[in-house]
């Protein structure tokens, strides 16, 4: 069995079970990590993603909020 670790939009919406619409929002807002390889497609680290929603119970969306943005800083950079 293939574990995939870069998931596109379509996938990370199934994944974690929010619609497409969502996780583009998501992203526009800074708050899910994504990248472009070509300019087209968006691809989703699965490690990343996986983080965010479990790194500690005590994760807030302003942690997740703040690891995107740096995350985004460190990316463009």
């Amino acid at each position: 069995m293939l574990i995939k670790n870069h998931l596109t939009v379509s996938e990370l919406a199934e994944y974690l079970g929010f619609t497409k619409g969502t996780i583009y929002k998501k992203v526009h807002q800074g708050i899910l990590p994504a990248y472009k390889p070509f300019n087209k497609t968006l691809f989703f680290d699965k490690d990343k993603i996986d983080k965010i929603f479990r790194a500690k119970e005590t994760y807030s969306a302003l942690d997740a909020e703040i690891e995107a943005n740096t995350y985004s800083i460190t990316k463009i950079a």
